[in-house]
């Protein structure tokens, strides 16, 4: 996250350095064709409750002793927009972003088990993931008395898919356990933003780019398959569920009855403020 920071600090620096004047909007006819690199903040909010409620868990057993539990942030955002410029204050366009994190969480506990009178050692890791990509309709309003200042609204459908890999290894001197679960759900939702941009001229068609904004991308309980294998000395064994995404427990992933356990459903959040700087090429131009 700091290496992003930094490169974006050193572009956004060159660009200035760079820039001439600021570029007032193009002639009405010249299509726009902008490439983005940026950051965006990610609510993630299921998923990062989901998070922090099992890193206290962990955290209030004091057989625990290392964990690494931490929740999503941002995560790298690539974009590209073509614009029409309509009228000297008004533009409209079609955007493409996509976007993907992950995070790696291990913990381990060791006690004494007051049941089986055994000293028992457990390790589990977790692998959570996501990857989207959304198409936008971009509507822009451009400032006359301040030339490259721009504003815009945004409209259109994200697709996304999560998915988390564990592994949980459970070891005493009379047996050895170790129990693999994957799922992966996916879903599409809707898109609504807005953002304020900038430009400032580099040559005659290529300007320097900037925008920051907000967008609500939420996607409704995505749904797909959750999965889990389990070897111990007696064997193996295999459990499968489809439905919506939900929080399954890593700790204990069947209940009495051989049923998997798991939370709500829950939705799928990747809205969040975002900062993109590129490079806005002019393809033509009015004659």
């Amino acid at each position: 996250m700091r290496m992003h920071r930094v490169v974006a600090g050193m572009l956004v620096a060159l660009g200035i350095d760079m820039a001439g004047t600021a570029r007032s909007a193009p002639e009405p006819g010249t299509v726009s064709l902008s490439g983005r690199l940026g950051w965006t903040t990610l609510l993630l909010g299921d998923v990062n409750t989901s998070i922090r409620s099992a890193r206290t868990a962990f955290r209030a057993d004091t057989a625990v002793s290392d964990i690494v539990w931490d929740e999503f942030g941002g995560a790298p955002n690539l974009g590209m927009d073509v614009d029409v410029q309509i009228t000297r204050k008004i533009s409209a366009g079609l955007g493409f972003s996509y976007q993907r994190g992950h995070r790696r969480h291990e913990a381990a506990r060791a006690f004494f088990d007051t049941l089986t009178f055994d000293f028992a050692n457990e390790q589990f890791e977790e692998n959570p993931s996501f990857h989207a990509w959304d198409v936008v309709g971009t509507f822009g309003l451009w400032v006359p008395s301040a030339p490259g200042l721009h504003f815009g609204l945004q409209l259109g459908f994200i697709r996304g898919t999560y998915e988390n890999q564990t592994i949980l290894f459970s070891e005493t001197n009379a047996i050895s356990r170790i129990e693999f679960t994957q799922g992966s759900w996916d879903g599409t939702g809707p898109v609504l933003g807005a953002f304020t941009g900038y430009e400032q001229s580099l040559s005659g068609n290529l300007a320097f780019s900037a925008r920051t904004g907000y967008r609500y991308r939420n996607i409704r309980r995505p749904s797909g398959l959750f999965g889990l294998t389990g070897f111990d000395d007696n064997g193996h064994y295999r459990f499968f569920m489809s439905g919506p995404m939900a929080v399954y427990r890593i700790d204990r992933q069947v209940d009495p009855d051989g049923e998997l356990v798991h939370g709500s459903p829950m939705d799928l959040d990747l809205g969040g403020f975002y900062f993109n700087i590129g490079l806005s090429i002019r393809l033509r131009g009015a004659e």
